[in-house]
């Protein structure tokens, strides 16, 4: 395991629709030098999400219309995936790991670390002896649950997200008998100024196998906030300006006492893991991936295949639509992504025209051999089968896998 030592944060970049400015410079209020992208419209770098961001906020009064888009390509998603699987018991890659298991066993078979699990399995099946087992640091994540609904973050004995004292007692009133949970390692931050605090969240946005954006979320008591990055590269965060939650207010762009900035070495690192993961999910469709930065390196948190449910702010849902559909066929229209679009073509169609996609992002030959041999496993015999194990079948598996990844 890489042990990444904490240095000193350095500055972000922000990013405005026409340059792009070291936090220095944006804060004395100078004027940074246009960006230079006479030689970079091709996938995996800034010029694309540069385009999305610009296209967007050139359709003034019409964003709303564009931004509602994003809402209904996650809706078409949910349907499509939802037949497949009715009607023919189809189960795609990114529906096994977005099953919290699942992704533990597939980020680890990856070599990414996944937080130490101590406990699996329905809550009846917990004694008190293991809860007493399990430290003074430790996270209870419900196996059926969404944006850390039910999640315990214990420290000291208290949830610190409520700061409610936690006993064995507390499991039978927060859960039913029946439900399925996962006792895990409590994830310490690498930022010194989260110690003892929930670690924030590092949210990548993965477009064609290539991340785009990031939120940063921070979730503790008094101080949740979020903020928008660009991606693109892996040796910088691009500040999005203009870009806003529909639930949290941003986080100080310029760094609070906190800090929620990332040295490069490690900024690097989390985002080279992440890219370890998108290179290997089939298909090359749109896909959250979830990390978080520990003193043990990254860590995954979790896979997303419904950001948010598609809700979003205008800007936000305008560019993330706009993402969508310019990845999406940049294999052809092969991918199953282009395959959910079709279920909206005359508004994606408008789309397209009104906010000026009218070229497919370049693919080298190589790219799109892989592509092929790749897509052709992303409704796969193993993503069926997962779905045919009951909770202690998928438990034994992560515990198998995570033994693995520990011995080596």
């Amino acid at each position: 395991i890489l042990l990444i030592v904490l240095l000193d944060p350095t500055p972000a970049v922000h990013v405005t629709s026409n340059e792009v400015c070291h936090e220095s410079e944006a804060n004395s209020g100078t004027t940074c030098n246009d960006m230079d992208v006479s030689a970079e419209n091709n996938i995996g770098n800034y010029f694309t999400l540069k385009k999305a961001i610009d296209s967007c906020n050139s359709t003034g009064d019409k964003l709303d219309e564009y931004s509602s888009l994003y809402n209904q390509i996650v809706s078409a998603r949910g349907l499509r995936w939802k037949k497949f699987r009715e009607d023919a018991g189809e189960v795609n890659f990114i529906q096994m790991i977005n099953d919290k298991l699942g992704g533990y066993v597939y980020a680890t078979k990856m070599g990414v670390r996944t937080p130490r699990v101590f406990y699996c399995g329905i809550v009846k099946g917990l004694r008190r002896e293991m809860q007493q087992s399990f430290g003074d640091r430790y996270v209870v994540r419900p196996l059926n649950g969404n944006n850390a609904q039910g999640f315990l973050v214990v420290k000291d004995g208290v949830n610190v997200l409520k700061d409610e004292k936690v006993t064995y007692d507390t499991f039978a009133s927060e859960y039913e008998l029946e439900d399925a949970i996962m006792v895990e390692e409590f994830v310490e931050s690498a930022n010194i100024k989260y110690d003892g605090l929930v670690p924030p969240d590092y949210k990548f946005h993965v477009f064609g196998g290539r991340p785009e954006i990031m939120w940063f979320v921070d979730r503790n008591k008094n101080a949740k906030c979020k903020n928008y990055y660009g991606v693109s590269s892996a040796q910088e965060l691009r500040f999005m300006e203009g870009f806003l939650d529909t639930e949290l207010p941003i986080c100080s762009p310029s760094g609070d006492e906190r800090g929620h900035y990332l040295d490069p070495s490690r900024q690097e690192a989390l985002v080279n893991a992440v890219q370890v993961l998108a290179d290997n999910i089939p298909g090359k469709n749109w896909v959250r991936i979830d990390m978080y930065d520990s003193k043990n390196g990254p860590i995954l948190g979790e896979f997303t295949q419904f950001s948010s449910n598609g809700n979003a702010t205008p800007l936000d849902g305008c560019v993330m639509s706009y993402l969508f559909i310019a990845y999406s066929e940049q294999y052809g229209g092969w991918t199953d992504d282009a395959a959910t679009l079709s279920r909206l073509k005359d508004k994606v169609g408008n789309f397209k025209n009104e906010l000026g996609i009218d070229q497919v992002i370049g693919i080298s030959a190589a790219e799109m051999a892989f592509f092929h041999r790749s897509n052709m496993d992303f409704f796969s015999l193993e993503a069926r089968e997962w779905y045919q194990y009951n909770v202690m079948q998928k438990c034994q598996k992560v515990m198998e896998a995570q033994h693995e990844f520990y011995q080596k």
